[in-house]
């Protein structure tokens, strides 16, 4: 277990959830600017614009508080379950979506999608190109978890979680 905690994609896992720590800043950043700039030209413009610049103050505010609270990488929940409760992982799999306006392919996004045996789901975001890195990790971490989504798993799962350990579908 300590070995499989060194591993390179345990600290793909870290640096995924510091990139989500930093997005909600960026996002927060770009509100807040947007924000105190609308609010600084409302006098010399429109009154509605003070009051449009008050309203983005309150999701810059917001993302702000989470990306505080979500600033402690070792406390958040997916390090916690991975680290101490591993053996509650019952079910994992990937989740890519490609952004692709007009048919041209822009980006892919890849959610790791992970749901504990008390009907609790944890994800986190990670390139494309280290979903294979991280799978393989996983399945070496969590070797009692299924992996990969099907209609018939995500029916017995919402139907009872801990039955879901039972079922020899990967076998």
């Amino acid at each position: 277990m300590k070995n499989l905690l060194r591993h390179p994609a345990y600290q793909e896992v870290e640096k995924a959830l510091r990139r989500e720590v930093w997005e909600l800043v960026g996002f927060g950043a770009f509100f807040f600017i947007t924000g105190l700039t609308l609010i600084l030209l409302s006098p010399k413009y429109h009154f509605g614009l003070l009051i449009l610049g008050t309203l983005l103050l309150s999701p810059a505010i917001y993302l702000f508080l989470k990306a505080i609270q979500n600033n402690k990488i070792q406390e958040s929940d997916v390090i916690k379950i991975i680290k101490y409760n591993s053996k509650d992982i019952v079910w994992i799999y990937p989740f890519v979506t490609q952004v692709m306006p007009f048919g041209i392919s822009l980006y892919e996004r890849c959610y790791i999608i992970m749901k504990t045996i008390d009907g609790k789901e944890l994800s986190f975001k990670v390139p494309v190109r280290k979903k294979k890195l991280l799978l393989s990790w996983l399945k070496r971490l969590v070797p009692h978890a299924r992996f990969g989504f099907s209609k018939e798993r995500e029916t017995l799962y919402g139907q009872s979680p801990e039955s879901f350990l039972n079922k020899n579908w990967d076998k």
